[in-house]
């Protein structure tokens, strides 16, 4: 759990008491961008940023991976895979367009390379396809009803999915593909859209992009699509 400033410093909530706490506070925590903090992962209960609706337990990937005398081996194996696998992935996209051209169309954005949002969006919801997207929408229509136009922002993984939401919400919500968990890319990505509070439709492992949200303070919470 994220540490509240000294001024705003009180012990944390019990599950299920979220909307209380943010009224007691009397502020909204905002992560810092690009400070880097420490959190823990959330407890069951939390709610999705006024929406009122409870989500289950925040992603809790492995701890060896994160602590631990294996941490940073660990870490570093992982990151140069990745990277070795890099250019694989620009052709894995060019060789799924030629069944689907969509794969081709946009791919910088899996790079990271979005349109940067000023100011930063209240949510970031990742939906992998078609079925989350299907789940996600009661989630993100009451979202959108509570924030501003604008704050919120949906990624996709797959052009299907994206296609379903841009039917569904046309230009309600900011919208683009998932970034890579290439720390780099994670880094452009995080920078460029700065979430307060990232929504996971089920919980998948992205070790960087996890510990970038912690190290900036962003609040992660994954959401069950069934």
């Amino acid at each position: 759990m994220s540490k509240s400033s000294p001024q705003h410093a009180t012990e944390a909530p019990k599950p299920g008491q979220w909307q209380q706490h943010d009224q007691l506070q009397g502020t909204e925590r905002r992560p810092r961008w690009p400070v880097a903090r420490s959190i823990e992962g959330a407890t069951e209960g939390r709610n999705v940023h006024g929406a009122g609706i409870v989500t289950g337990r925040s992603p809790d990937f492995d701890r060896r991976f994160t602590r631990g005398r294996y941490a940073f081996p660990m870490r570093l194996l992982y990151i140069v895979l990745l990277y070795l696998l890099g250019p694989f992935l620009w052709v894995s996209l060019w060789f799924r367009g030629r069944g689907m051209p969509a794969y081709r169309h946009r791919r910088f954005e899996r790079f990271g390379h979005v349109e940067p949002v000023g100011g930063g969006v209240a949510v970031w919801l990742h939906a992998v396809s078609v079925g989350e997207v299907m789940a996600a929408l009661p989630l993100i229509r009451a979202l959108v009803a509570k924030h501003p136009p604008g704050q919120v922002y949906v990624t996709t993984g797959t052009p299907t999915g994206s296609e379903r939401l841009r039917v569904a919400l046309g230009d309600q919500v900011r919208h683009s593909y998932a970034p890579y968990d290439l720390p780099h890319v994670v880094y452009r990505f995080l920078h460029r859209v700065q979430p307060q509070q990232v929504v996971v439709m089920e919980t998948e492992l992205w070790p960087n992009l996890y510990r970038a949200l912690a190290r900036a303070g962003a609040e992660l919470i994954a959401v069950p699509a069934a």
